[in-house]
């Protein structure tokens, strides 16, 4: 029959062997883009030609400068779509890894595609699709890639997001930095600027600098 001083010991050899885990501190949850995207109409188009070159940058944003939520466009808007697309067909385009997986990891018809991964090219990268390190390497590629054609038909070269890739051509332009080993300028800037016309306005995780747009607009 066990003793009171053994029953004693038993519950302390307990009470040691036990592992008391640390408070899990609360997890912040993953934005998740809306499941029905609000509907957005173009209320503003800013065109602004700050060079002459083939280098430029096409964006759309909301009123805030608003361009994404978990990897995707927070809205549809048609009207946007079809802009984009006919501004862009048999162009170069230019866009960071993230927003080529928006793309459903494809390359978007008609257009010769770079996408910068700054440490590799992606194993998933489909062979037609040009990988470039950096933008001023993505420029040269680029450069390189309109050789190709007739001087009087080479393509333009589209810089499509995401958010770095506006933020480093937007300061390259706000300073006269130049890219690539050509010194190519960034020449012209398109954006739509969206207004939510229908449902709720998500909250976006990624912007555009308006205010560097701005300040280039004033410049020009």
């Amino acid at each position: 029959m066990a003793t009171k001083q053994d029953l004693t010991q038993a519950a302390a050899n307990k009470e040691e062997a036990t592992v008391v885990a640390p408070p899990l501190s609360p997890l912040q949850p993953l934005r998740q883009p809306p499941a029905q995207k609000p509907r957005a109409a173009v209320v503003e188009e800013i065109r602004l030609t700050l060079a002459p070159g083939p280098l430029k940058l096409i964006a759309a944003c909301d009123l805030a400068g608003g361009i994404g939520v978990a990897g995707e466009l927070p809205w549809t808007c048609p009207e946007d779509m079809r802009w984009f697309r006919a501004t862009t067909l048999d162009q170069i385009i230019v866009v960071g890894a993230k927003t080529f997986a928006s793309f459903g990891g494809r390359p978007l018809p008609r257009r010769t595609t770079i996408v910068i991964s700054r440490l590799r090219r992606p194993a998933d990268l489909p062979a037609a699709v040009h990988w470039a390190r950096s933008l001023d390497n993505a420029v040269d590629i680029a450069a390189e890639l309109r050789g190709d054609w007739p001087a009087n038909s080479a393509p333009d070269i589209w810089l499509c997001g995401g958010a770095a890739i506006y933020a480093e051509a937007l300061g390259a332009a706000t300073t006269g930095r130049l890219f690539g080993h050509a010194g190519m300028p960034l020449g012209q800037i398109l954006i739509n600027v969206l207004s939510y016309v229908e449902g709720a306005a998500p909250s976006c995780d990624t912007w555009l600098d308006l205010a560097a747009v701005q300040t280039l607009n004033k410049q020009d």
